[in-house]
């Protein structure tokens, strides 16, 4: 973009494509003050200062997209990549922004439209950058998008400062590779056949999502491996039914019936912070006719693990001195 208006005096209309101008807000939802959403072979590296929002906030001259990047400025994380010195440069010629007084963001909720491949919600429950802040990423999509794994339906949670679900991200393709199954046939497909599913780290019993033991073997032109696998291909693609904004929900509603075809009939997974304080994931599942739908529900989590009696059994959840309880509801 830069370079067109430095060279011929305009963009040709590239600043105001919607998608283009949603890139910046979508860099600002993508992470909170701990981590970033890093699904599929995101990674989960720690976050630092970005070239791109520096360009952003000047170019459409919103310095709220600077909110997180004044933060981690503070903490030393300044970008390191190979053209930063050039920066200064590129944004000399936009009005100076007083980063001693940026704005917080108006919404705390941001999700796509569903035309991305991967469409997501993001949810903050403010903009401290500190321990008071909490924080949702919603997935859906498919799996055969590139770089992408069996982890529709999966969420990732920060509260109190640390991370209590995570999305079991990685980077390259190690996993399989170290297992010698790299041999045996294509790492990347969009079938779901190929080997990269049998490494856990990508199938979705790797993932914070739900899986079913259960399939209906006479639904014709699906290739699965097992019967718990996710369908890949581009039409079983989950989409975002419902964005919530409300003081007492902040999320969303993802359609997974395509993504589970063949398992059940249909299955919605609800993921908001509730009332500011708490986090609730409720899936509505319709079995198929004349049969059970039994149900795999992972959440992958960095924290130790225990089981208390309270009520009915709870999940206690204990790291960095920290305890978070996951109570089960039927």
């Amino acid at each position: 973009n830069e370079m067109l208006r430095t060279v011929f005096g305009n963009d040709s209309g590239l600043s105001d494509n919607v998608g283009f101008t949603r890139t910046a807000d979508y860099n600002l939802y993508m992470s909170d003050h701990i981590a970033p959403f890093a699904f599929s072979d995101g990674g989960r590296a720690t976050i630092s200062c970005e070239i791109a929002p520096w360009w952003l906030a000047l170019r459409f001259q919103r310095p709220e997209l600077m909110a997180t990047q004044v933060y981690l400025m503070g903490l030393g994380r300044k970008p390191g990549h190979r053209i930063m010195s050039i920066i200064p440069i590129s944004l000399s010629k936009y009005p100076r922004l007083d980063l001693s007084s940026i704005s917080r963001p108006s919404s705390e909720v941001w999700s796509d439209d569903n035309s991305a491949s991967s469409p997501v919600v993001l949810t903050r429950t403010g903009w401290n950058c500190n321990d008071r802040d909490k924080y949702l990423g919603l997935k859906g999509g498919y799996a055969s998008v590139s770089h992408g794994h069996m982890d529709v339906g999966t969420f990732e949670y920060h509260a109190n400062g640390e991370r209590w679900s995570i999305d079991n991200s990685v980077g390259g393709y190690a996993h399989y590779t170290n297992k010698g199954l790299s041999g045996s046939g294509q790492v990347s497909s969009g079938s779901g056949t190929y080997v990269k599913w049998l490494a856990l780290a990508y199938n979705c019993l790797g993932h914070s999502t739900i899986a079913f033991s259960n399939y209906d073997r006479s639904i014709g032109g699906v290739a699965k491996t097992h019967n718990t696998d996710h369908i890949v291909a581009s039409s079983s693609k989950a989409t975002i039914l419902q964005t919530y904004d409300t003081p007492s929900e902040k999320g969303g509603k993802i359609d997974m019936s395509k993504t589970l075809k063949g398992q059940v009939k249909s299955a919605t997974r609800k993921a908001v912070i509730k009332d500011g304080s708490c986090l609730l994931v409720e899936d509505e599942i319709s079995a198929l006719d004349g049969s059970d739908a039994s149900m795999i529900w992972r959440m992958i989590t960095p924290a130790g693990v225990s089981v208390e009696v309270i009520g009915n059994k709870s999940i206690k959840l204990t790291q960095a001195g920290k305890t978070m309880y996951v109570h089960p509801e039927f």
